[in-house]
């Protein structure tokens, strides 16, 4: 299963499980009631219906940690229903110059100084998308090669938009956080140990202690 949680192979979270010490949850009705401390990762590939989203909603404003990790998924969904005006573009990331391997593999080097990227020099990202809209404080970007590719034909047209494009972000939602990644990629076995991508999930759970709680999102994955 894509991002599956006991999955040891390539497209799987099981190291992610593993080395975090994550807590996977059959519903998010478990989430904690002192969300203070805990992180909770949501990568929203099924439709969560409104009463997903009003749960997130107090999860966030008790002070949990959110990490909203999409790039065709419903994460738009979850981010209308918070009532956060940015934006997953739904549209494919390719960069023929700055990459992991191939185009498809783009790499976000131009990083903004802080807490998330500490000691990351880049991320290596896999098929991913981008992050638009206002209201968001941008802590990753790609490169001014990379490029979306809203006809999917894997070449760059004179009318698709060129980079830098946000990826990584973050609001305040109430009381909690809500970080915003555009390739929920970064946690797979695989792409775990590309480039400085570990590094980087450490300072994702660090910022918010230094024994945090982490509960992984089973419901909206495949």
């Amino acid at each position: 299963i894509h991002f599956g949680v006991q999955n040891p192979f390539w497209n799987g979270l099981n190291d992610f499980e593993e080395e975090f010490h994550a807590t996977p949850l059959e519903t998010l009705a478990a989430l904690p009631q002192n969300a203070e401390g805990s992180v909770l990762l949501v990568i929203p590939y099924l439709e969560p219906t409104e009463a997903d989203v009003a749960q997130l909603r107090v999860y966030l404003e008790r002070g949990g940690v959110l990490i909203l990790a999409d790039d065709y998924g419903y994460g738009n969904t979850v981010l209308e229903g918070l009532g956060v005006s940015a934006r997953f573009s739904d549209a494919l990331l390719l960069d023929s110059l700055f990459n992991y391997r191939t185009a498809y593999f783009p790499l976000a080097t131009n990083l903004e100084p802080s807490p998330l990227t500490t000691e990351v020099s880049s991320l290596a990202l896999n098929y991913a998308s981008a992050l638009e809209g206002k209201g968001l404080s941008v802590v990753a970007r790609s490169s001014p090669f990379s490029y979306l590719d809203l006809n999917n034909d894997g070449e760059r047209n004179t009318s698709e938009p060129v980079g830098p494009f946000p990826v990584v972000g973050q609001i305040m939602v109430g009381k909690g956080h809500l970080i915003l990644l555009a390739d929920p990629s970064i946690f797979i076995n695989t792409m775990l140990a590309a480039e400085d991508n570990r590094q980087f999930v450490q300072n994702l759970l660090g910022s918010v202690g230094p024994e945090p709680h982490l509960f992984i999102d089973k419901v909206h994955t495949p």
